[in-house]
């Protein structure tokens, strides 16, 4: 656990619905280690998208975390997000665990512009760093300065120092309430500016100054999640959450989204977890990767384990769907993805699955390591 910045165990989510309980999520164990992209791939509604919102408690209603532990390293030690009040949350999303939604309107309100919401995410995440900024501006400003000027620039100064040193600072509250003496935070909000239209451009937005003043409504779907990509990656996390993050954007786009999250990680030595169902994306950008099956966890190695000895008969399925110049006819995986309200009993996979036997109907396997930091969920294995 020492190198783990997150370790998730015995995670088991329910959605009440008048259809009857769907099991979303059962007993999901997985770990994700300081600077590492931990992948989590699996067919469409398998649990991966519940598992990324379960971590930061987003689950919506009717859904209902039931049991297990979500523990998160902050500042060296680690806490049970499950334990956290709404306050420790607030201060956990956005600002150390941070998420980009695969759909942009969970995430853009859309009565404000797009620059005002990016601009926001720097004020609550980043602010202390503009200040410093704005101070450093300044100085330089009062050096090459006299007079009147050189006055007023050092009282501009003085509000900044005490923003930095007492955010909530009564003097700082006094003026923000007189027009003319609340013009001195408009450095501020051109230094948030300055950053939000840096940030456009380095996720490919033509036209950033623009599209700061734009709204949701009047952007496409791709160009919203490029939106969204950036106003997460500004609060630059401890952890980020990477639900589908390319799936609206043109392929011309997405490698440049993709080098911009390793660039972030490599830099800042940002962990994230990558959700896709793209076996492409996770080859080349995943150091581990997780499978998930009806909402179970089936199997969990290093990205080059899995790809050259897959050992749980799903994952083998799901490679050799891939598709390859020597391949003449894609083999299928037989069968149906099960109906969650009433899954099959045992192992969830069986119905589907080519070695199956009584057994497999009977005990649901846990997630074993039957070889090094290679675990898999499968009672053929379980021996081994």
């Amino acid at each position: 656990m020492d190198d783990s910045i997150l370790e998730v165990r015995g995670l088991t989510v329910r959605f009440y619905t008048y259809a009857g309980v769907v099991k979303a999520l059962e007993g999901i164990n997985f770990d994700i280690r300081e600077g590492e992209t931990f992948g989590i791939v699996g067919e469409t509604g398998c649990g991966k998208s519940v598992t990324a919102l379960s971590i930061l408690r987003l689950v919506p209603s009717p859904g209902a975390i039931e049991e297990g532990e979500i523990t998160f390293k902050r500042n060296g030690r680690f806490d049970d997000v499950m334990d956290l009040d709404e306050e420790e949350l607030r201060r956990i999303r956005g600002n150390e665990i941070s998420m980009i939604f695969q759909e942009p309107s969970d995430a853009l309100n859309p009565v404000y512009t797009i620059g005002e919401q990016i601009s926001e995410a720097f004020y609550a995440h980043r602010k202390e760093e503009m200040v410093k900024e704005v101070i450093s501006d300044l100085e330089e400003e009062i050096k090459n300065s006299d007079g009147f000027r050189k006055r007023i620039l050092g009282f501009e100064n003085s509000l900044y120092q005490k923003m930095l040193e007492n955010p909530d600072s009564l003097m700082l509250e006094f003026f923000s309430n007189i027009p003319i003496l609340n013009r001195y935070k408009d450095r501020l909000k051109e230094e948030a500016r300055r950053r939000s239209i840096e940030m456009l451009e380095d996720v490919g937005i033509p036209d950033p100054e623009g599209v700061f003043d734009k709204y949701p409504f009047e952007m496409s779907g791709g160009m919203n999640q490029r939106a969204v990509i950036s106003m997460a990656l500004a609060c630059r996390p401890n952890l980020l959450i990477a639900d589908e993050p390319t799936s609206n954007i043109d392929v011309s786009i997405q490698r440049r989204i993709l080098d911009l999250i390793d660039d972030m990680k490599d830099e800042f030595g940002v962990s994230v977890l990558h959700i896709t169902h793209n076996l492409g994306v996770v080859a080349e950008n995943c150091d581990r990767v997780g499978v998930m099956y009806a909402g179970e966890i089936i199997e969990i190695a290093d990205i080059e384990e899995l790809f050259d000895n897959p050992l749980h008969p799903y994952t083998e399925m799901l490679l050799g769907s891939v598709p390859s110049p020597e391949k003449e006819r894609l083999p299928e995986v037989g069968g149906s993805v099960p109906d969650l309200i009433s899954p099959p009993s045992g192992c969830r996979f069986h119905p589907r699955c080519p070695r199956a036997d009584e057994f497999c109907e009977e005990s649901s396997p846990a997630l074993k390591e039957v070889q090094k930091d290679h675990y898999v969920a499968c009672r053929e294995l379980e021996g081994e």
